[in-house]
């Protein structure tokens, strides 16, 4: 509120009072008003845990009911009762009456409202003594809540759904002012319309937000809020000044005062908070069945959170965290990717994804890669192979088997059994990776021990991208996406003996993914026996791009580590309104499942898929059409595909309004049968629990 708002002299005794409230309550409000950012529960960061108030938080209100006026009125009407209405006043010009003069200020007009019954009972409140007619020159006390913007949205209906169809029919007739469009795509409808929006300048602390909240309405036809209130920052301050990933720490290196030791581990990059503790045996030299990660690269520099995993002793003393140095790729590479993967954080404080495995930096040429798999193929423990390069392409691919034949050394990548992490690459021309493309070991991501993995940005958001300079098969090639850094937003790591520096790229993404794969063969190493496990839970638990784009450029989606560390053996399952369980025995209604698009209703032209092949599903909602996203393999050995947006149809004796499977109470989950529409996410084990020997349980 304005101090020009606060001082006018109101028109009554009531509007007096209410200013003074006003007043008195943003007094209160500043004078205690603070802001902390928390991570589930605690408070983020070790320093600078306090912040000034933000002046410029406020409180957006926004109608998309049918009648914006009418609820626009209905919500000032509530708000005068606490005194949280700003007034102005406005002096009567010819031809004017005090409710279009009042709406025109107001910008009504604008947006096409009208003067509803509730505007003519709050001038009347606010102004008990103004004449009708009111003469020219006249002054009227208005609630000074302008319409500030247009809020459009969408309403998304399956008119195959009888009380869909109901609402679908209801809100195309009272909201027909309001509406801009309408779009179809099989059973699903999808109706746009605009609201208003208007601006309560409060600051968002806690107890505003409890009163503004008084003014929500809900309506179940549009299966939303037509009236809502959210928080804004229109000059957002930082909370603390070092936030939860090593990127946010690293920007914060200049600004003063520093901590002398950093905090976050790199597994937050991954949407987790701290590594497991599952991993903790691994940490003694000679354990059997523990994973190694072999890193091809240039040598790792000796740096004391790199000692444990290099297994080799160092007296030279690490340096603090920042500043950092210079990072220069013909010397640090290696050392840099280092430090993402294995870092025991005790000097830096960035933790590596699996600081308990031990890493073999092999700087060896492409053409000796044969004689290194032959010295590794009969050591005990899973072999994670890092390659964040290109193998010289002086060849020619005359078909898509090619790739898999050339350069030599594939052949014997492909036979062996541990799995291969490579990085997707990045250069000025941004490469769509085909199965032609002579880029090698980048063009074999379908294989069974090879997973490729590009850089995203915003990655665990419902905007990310695949990073614009990075590498990309719309193909299939390309498996998995994660946090790269940009080069504004760079990755700290080791890049010597005793500095940290930054970098960014696919390698950086690479690193990532290959940490967090040792570490869940670290945690389950008698299960993920070989290469090919151990990528297939991987894509089970990348979630799913959140846009058709991206999800046309990498198969499998963004490596999330939300589910890493579950036994592999046991279904995961999140049902609506519930948190992830797990479940031993599971068993599908049906032998097989068909996939129809939700996009043009057509079935995919795959044909049914066997139950026993469905790697995850996942349920998702793009651009306001609600559909699963499938992972899945149709036959044994061929790569796992992940669907479109699809909706699960009738094959054989199932249909969708029978269970899609039946639980028996082993795990989590009480024992009952679960219909499709429950399924938020369906990650089956790699023990093959999601057989339908029985139906049991099913309808």
């Amino acid at each position: 509120m304005s101090g020009q708002q606060l001082a006018e002299k109101p028109a009554s005794e009531g509007a007096m009072r209410a200013a003074i409230l006003v007043a008195m309550l943003l007094f209160v409000v500043n004078v205690k008003h603070s802001f902390c950012q928390t991570d589930g529960g605690k408070t983020s960061g070790t320093s600078q845990t306090s912040v000034e108030k933000n002046e410029g938080s406020s409180f957006q209100i926004e109608f998309l009911g049918k009648d914006p006026s009418a609820d626009w009125a209905k919500t000032v009407l509530t708000l005068m009762k606490t005194g949280e209405v700003p007034t102005s006043r406005l002096t009567l010009e010819k031809g004017q009456d005090p409710c279009n003069a009042v709406l025109r200020r107001l910008q009504f007009d604008k947006y096409h409202l009208g003067c509803s019954d509730g505007m003519k009972e709050i001038i009347r409140q606010l102004n008990p003594t103004l004449p009708s007619p009111s003469p020219i020159g006249q002054t009227v006390l208005y609630p000074d809540l302008p319409i500030t913007k247009s809020v459009p949205w969408r309403a998304a209906f399956d008119s195959a759904n009888p009380e869909d169809l109901d609402r679908l029919v209801k809100v195309r007739e009272l909201w027909k002012y309001r509406k801009t469009g309408e779009k179809a795509a099989g059973n699903q409808r999808t109706l746009g319309f605009e609201g208003v929006a208007v601006e309560l300048k409060v600051p968002t602390s806690p107890e505003n937000y409890k009163w503004v909240e008084g003014v929500e309405k809900f309506n179940k036809d549009i299966d939303r809020f037509e009236t809502r209130a959210v928080a804004k920052e229109s000059n957002p301050t930082i909370g603390p000044k070092y936030s939860n990933t090593p990127i946010d720490w690293a920007e914060s290196c200049n600004a003063p005062p520093i901590p002398a030791t950093a905090a976050p581990p790199y597994i937050s990059l991954l949407n987790a908070t701290d590594n497991p503790t599952c991993s903790a045996a691994c940490s003694k030299p000679g354990t059997p069945n523990c994973p190694e990660i072999v890193l091809v690269d240039q040598p790792v520099d000796l740096h004391q959170d790199l000692i444990g995993s290099l297994r080799k002793p160092n007296a030279v003393p690490a340096e603090k965290w920042c500043p950092f140095k210079k990072y220069d790729a013909a010397k640090h590479h290696g050392t840099h990717l280092a430090g993402i993967m294995v870092s025991a954080g005790a000097v830096t404080g960035f933790k590596g994804l699996a600081p308990n495995v031990s890493l073999d930096s092999q700087a060896i040429a492409d053409t000796a890669i044969k004689k290194m798999l032959d010295a590794k193929a009969n050591l005990s423990g899973l072999k994670i192979y890092v390659y964040a390069g290109k193998f010289k392409n002086d060849y020619s691919i005359a078909t898509t088997e090619t790739r898999r034949h050339k350069p030599p050394q594939v052949e014997d990548i492909l036979s062996s059994r541990g799995i291969w992490v490579v990085a997707a690459g990045q250069q000025d021309t941004v490469v769509d990776i085909g199965r032609k493309t002579t880029d090698s070991p980048m063009n074999l991501g379908d294989q069974q021990n090879i997973v490729v993995v590009t850089s995203c940005e915003n990655c665990h958001g419902t905007d990310a991208s695949i990073s614009n300079w990075a590498n990309y098969s719309t193909e299939g090639l390309v498996t998995v996406a994660a946090p790269g850094g940009s080069g504004m937003r760079q990755i700290p790591s080791t890049i010597d003996a005793s500095r940290l520096g930054l970098a960014y790229g696919t390698s950086q993404s690479t690193a990532l993914v290959a940490g967090l794969l040792a570490e869940m063969a670290s945690c389950f190493p008698q299960r993920y026996v070989n290469g090919a496990l151990l990528k297939q839970r991987l894509e089970a638990i990348a979630k799913p791009a959140p846009t058709e784009d991206m999800s046309s450029k990498v198969s499998a989606g963004v490596v999330d580590a939300t589910f890493a560390f579950r036994d592999p053996d046991v279904q995961i399952v999140k049902l609506a309104g519930d948190s992830a369980k797990t479940a031993k025995n599971l068993w599908f209604c049906t032998e097989s499942i068909r996939l129809k698009s939700v996009a043009d209703d057509e079935a995919l032209e795959i044909g049914p898929i066997s139950v026993k092949r469905v790697r995850a599903v996942y349920k998702q909602i793009i651009e306001g059409q609600t559909g699963w996203r499938v992972r899945y393999q149709l036959k044994q050995g061929e790569p796992n595909l992940t669907s479109p947006l699809v909706r699960l149809v009738p094959d054989g004796p199932w249909t969708p309004e029978k269970p899609l499977f039946y639980v028996d109470g082993s795990g989590d989950l009480p024992s009952r049968p679960i219909m499709i529409d429950e399924i938020e996410t369906l990650i089956p084990g790699l023990a093959g629990g999601s057989v339908p020997p029985a139906f049991q349980g099913c309808r």
